[in-house]
């Protein structure tokens, strides 16, 4: 029996008040990996770790965990999201189900990495060589696409994302890539 495609994701936020950029460990912290909210790698961006499923289930929760990180900010603080705020931020998509294959990962980035860069404020994550075309890495679940910028700046790009990621490794599932 053939394992359904699950999808999954670890999108990238910052905190801001009129002052400028506020880092994410001063109003959460940080429990581990299994944490819904978190940090990755910088304190200063937060991560939002939602349960895996269909892009529906996802951007759901996406919805409930954004509602969860708001209350830990203060009166005039706010939520940003996109490619590149203060810090470079990481949209990465996670899959099971599917197996990685280099048309596969070539397809993501021309549908969905390309797309955002061209609509977003993204050329400094190039030069500092995050967001390259074709960044992967395995992960116990399956694996995860690296190379998006952020993508939860706006409910429709997110829910887009998700159901072209998902419809392209379903394809890739089904042999019909």
């Amino acid at each position: 029996m053939v394992s359904p495609v699950m999808i999954g994701a670890d999108p990238e936020f910052e905190i801001h008040n009129p002052q400028g950029l506020v880092p994410a460990n001063t109003r959460f912290s940080d429990s581990g990996c299994r944490a819904e909210l978190g940090i990755d790698g910088d304190s200063r961006t937060g991560e939002l770790r939602p349960r895996p499923g269909t892009p529906s289930s996802v951007i759901s929760h996406i919805r409930s965990l954004l509602g969860k990180a708001a209350k830990s900010l203060l009166l005039e603080e706010e939520i940003l999201a996109g490619a590149y705020m203060v810090t470079p931020m990481g949209g990465h998509i996670h899959f099971s189900g599917v197996e990685k294959t280099p048309e596969l990962v070539r397809k993501m980035d021309e549908l969905i990495s390309q797309s955002l860069r061209e609509v977003s404020n993204s050329q400094d994550r190039g030069a500092r060589h995050y967001g390259v075309n074709g960044e992967t890495r395995p992960q116990p679940h399956g694996w995860e696409y690296r190379t998006p910028c952020s993508w939860i700046s706006h409910p429709w790009i997110a829910k887009g994302v998700l159901q072209i990621a998902w419809q392209l490794a379903r394809a890739q599932s089904e042999g019909r890539l």
